[in-house]
């Protein structure tokens, strides 16, 4: 990499030009240190002779050590002196040089870093330092950088989504899924048995897929399997046209999965279904529920009066989560604690400050909605309100995309790296999709295929990542968990359950516009 005038520069003040002997000869040039005179066609030579000049050693030598005793932070310039004395010029090819700021140019766009970062000071003695005659990119090439990068991310996810022999859906689109197929059982049945069909089966131009076609058509387990999966998913799906609801409030989210568990009960208790491995749904369900609800959707549930008094049945943990819920909205001890007490005779309708949660309270009265409850609550001073009303004004399905809100609102806001919206698009592909490949090349099992080679914790974090990947890369707005058949006709009860987060709109859900 070539020197830049600011080294050169540097490097020309310790030299005297002594000026051509004649026209037909370099210039010649002379040390201000050790006086020995050289011809010279480039800044290289001189470098090479202050690398070895033993007055001018001694001489930064003595410099660096008055600064060093002062505590000072050497100069660039400086940097380049002590780099010149110690290990003279290292040689760097352009490939080299490229693969360096490529690598850089990397880490500071998948990071959301400012481009800028490498300009200042430090960083630039830090980079002298470890590697001298090399320059670290700046603002411009890391920008020129981008489009490459971005190209080489997009190729990557392609190919982990490419290389997945299983496509995950929304339970949604899924049940919609099934049912479309079971409404055309009858016509796939009158198609199976046409007379140019039968003739085609038995050409010897037959497509691959006919025969086995036709024996699923023909096949009467996989209609009464069909058919006991759309009744299973039934309350899943109208549960989930619930929570998407316009202005649905997250106070009702976890009531929505408990009633979803309620109506499986049903089901096992009616024994409606025998062949369905109830105990594993449940072990799924559980293990989803615990994952895809936050802290705030517990507490959100807790504020409803109706959930409210001594027969509550939600569980013991509840406390738990508002405990930490409110520790972190109430910074202040006394506010917090107070909160707590409120929180407490909120839930067993026991009085409390001003008796404000007596039994006969209008806060428990059936024809107040809970957001006006609260509302009307903290108008008489309850600190627990403040925390309640934001709560209860939060939709059901905003709480998961805040955070790729707050990834964008990092680039725009803190990085500000002044980006066309091309480039800003690319950015954000990168800043979003960067940390989920990470994930799954840290994830031990990635590699598996199907489902059921995995325990339960390891496919509910691989399918969040593989679903979060996927609706990234493709740029529109997906919710991110479903079910899965399998492709041969045979429905695997452990896929197809996998999970029930879009159910309740609390799946991670990620809106890209690349």
């Amino acid at each position: 990499m070539a020197p830049t005038k600011a080294n050169d520069a540097f490097v020309w003040q310790q030299f005297t030009n002594l000026g051509r002997p004649n026209p037909k000869k370099s210039k010649r040039y002379r040390c201000r240190h050790c006086q020995k005179d050289f011809a010279a066609t480039s800044v290289g030579r001189p470098k090479e002779h202050l690398a070895v000049c033993e007055k001018w050693q001694a001489m930064q030598q003595q410099e660096r050590q008055v600064r060093d005793d002062a505590g000072y932070l050497p100069s660039y310039s400086e940097a380049i002196q002590k780099k010149i004395t110690e290990v003279g010029i290292q040689h760097i090819s352009r490939d080299e040089s490229h693969s360096f700021a490529y690598d850089a140019a990397a880490a500071i766009i998948a990071g959301g870093r400012p481009f800028s970062l490498f300009e200042s000071r430090r960083w630039r003695y830090f980079f002298t330092r470890i590697k001298p005659g090399w320059k670290p990119p700046s603002r411009a090439v890391i920008t020129r950088i981008l489009p490459d990068f971005y190209q080489e991310l997009r190729d990557e996810v392609c190919k982990r989504i490419s290389s997945s022999e299983c496509v995950i859906t929304r339970w949604g689109s899924q049940y919609n899924s099934f049912f479309s197929l079971l409404r055309s059982r009858d016509p796939a049945r009158d198609w199976s048995i046409r007379k140019d069909v039968r003739d085609e089966l038995r050409s010897q131009d037959c497509p691959v897929l006919l025969p086995e076609a036709i024996r699923i058509i023909k096949d009467n387990s996989f209609w009464l399997k069909l058919e006991t999966v759309i009744a299973v998913l039934k309350p899943v799906n109208e549960f989930q046209h619930a929570s998407e609801a316009d202005g649905a409030g997250i106070a009702y989210v976890v009531n929505r999965w408990l009633q979803i568990k309620h109506k499986w009960a049903e089901m096992r208790g009616a024994d409606q279904f025998p062949d369905i491995p109830w105990d594993d749904i449940d072990a799924i369900f559980t293990a989803r529920l615990d994952k895809q609800t936050y802290d705030i959707h517990w507490i959100a549930d807790a504020l409803r009066p109706d959930t409210t008094g001594p027969n509550s049945k939600r569980p013991p943990s509840v406390f738990a989560r508002a405990q930490e819920y409110l520790r972190k909205q109430l910074k202040n001890d006394n506010e917090y604690h107070r909160a707590l007490s409120e929180f407490t005779h909120f839930r067993m309708r026991t009085g409390g400050p001003d008796g404000l949660f007596n039994k006969h309270s209008a806060v428990y009265d059936d024809g107040f909605k809970p957001a006006m409850a609260w509302q009307c609550l903290l108008n008489q001073g309850s600190i627990l309100a403040r925390v309640a009303v934001k709560v209860m004004n939060t939709l059901a399905n905003s709480v998961p995309s805040e955070r790729s809100f707050s990834a964008i609102s990092f680039i725009h806001t803190k990085a500000r790296n002044r980006l066309t919206p091309m480039h800003d698009d690319m950015q954000a592909f990168i800043f979003m999709n960067g940390r989920v490949l990470d994930r799954l090349k840290d994830q031990k099992y990635a590699h598996k295929k199907r489902w059921a080679d995995l325990e339960e914790k390891d496919w509910l974090e691989l399918e969040d990542s593989y679903l979060e990947l996927f609706v990234n890369a493709h740029g529109k707005k997906v919710w991110m968990d479903g079910a899965m058949a399998a492709i041969n006709g045979d429905f695997e009860w452990a896929g197809v359950l996998q999970s029930t987060g879009d159910i309740l709109c609390v799946g991670t859900e990620v809106e890209s516009e690349v």
